[in-house]
């Protein structure tokens, strides 16, 4: 009798426990948070040096970290760390037709999130223009286009030519004398950094350029030289276009033609 009691009594705390079991279970109020990267992640080129990424907002987020590789098999290297409202971001100073691939993480106090699955965008080319005539008046040559010059350009005197960094002229190598003449009274301000050279290069084809390709770059200051008499600038009186351009030394050795920081002359 009290063998049989004591085996109820039992069985009954066992269903009990199952009942308590099953209402924990089915009371349970939040799962467990979830640390997944920003969704939506798209690039899309803004010029020929920029890209603009827009990416939806995660929740909990303190900060993203976008990552960028060069070329379909670069390297990732972080970039930038937006905060927590920003669902955008700009990023500048690329290279012209080039490929860049993006992708992003998020910051929780969880951690660090994956990175998303990345995205990929070709920056657009640059305009081209051909340089025919003279610069008399004062002209700003842009990082977005490619000069080509044709014949014996010069910047005449009182003009100033500026020229941004990255900016890329070609001498073309089927006009005779391609070249640019900055004469007495002109100046050029060509500002390169070493991130974005200025680059004078022929028109040739990479691996078939050779020195004499062009004309180069000639300046003709105002400066007190030791020579004697008057000397012919080379090159020069050789057709109506490309008039003798004789050079007697100056009197100012305060003449200033200008600015040439990380400009690259070639061939």
């Amino acid at each position: 009798m009290n063998f049989q009691t004591g085996t109820t009594v039992r069985a009954a705390m066992l269903l009990g426990l199952a009942l308590i079991g099953a209402c924990s279970n089915s009371t349970d109020p939040t799962p467990i948070p979830t640390n997944d990267p920003p969704t939506g992640l798209a690039a899309t080129a803004t010029g020929p040096t920029a890209t603009h990424l827009a990416w939806t907002a995660g929740t909990g987020v303190t900060q993203y970290v976008i990552q960028r590789a060069a070329g379909a098999a670069g390297a990732f290297a972080e970039i930038a760390r937006p905060l927590a409202t920003a669902t955008a971001y700009d990023d500048a100073g690329l290279t012209l037709t080039s490929l860049y691939r993006y992708k992003i993480a998020a910051v929780r106090t969880a951690g660090t999130s994956a990175f998303s699955a990345e995205v990929s965008v070709t920056t657009s080319g640059p305009g081209a223009v051909d340089v025919t005539t003279d610069i008399t008046t004062n002209t700003t040559w842009t990082a977005d286009k490619v000069y080509t010059l044709k014949g014996f350009r010069k910047v005449a005197n009182g003009a100033t030519l500026t020229i941004e960094a990255g900016t890329k002229i070609i001498g073309d190598f089927a006009t005779v004398g391609s070249s640019l003449f900055v004469l007495r009274g002109a100046r050029i301000v060509a500002n390169g950094t070493a991130a974005a050279p200025i680059v004078f290069t022929s028109s040739q084809a990479v691996n078939s350029r050779q020195p004499g390709d062009w004309g180069g770059l000639i300046l003709i200051g105002n400066g007190i030289d030791n020579r004697s008499g008057v000397v012919n600038i080379e090159g020069t009186g050789t057709s109506a276009d490309n008039p003798l351009i004789p050079y007697n030394g100056g009197s100012n050795n305060a003449d200033n033609s200008g600015v040439l920081r990380y400009v690259r002359v070639e061939y």
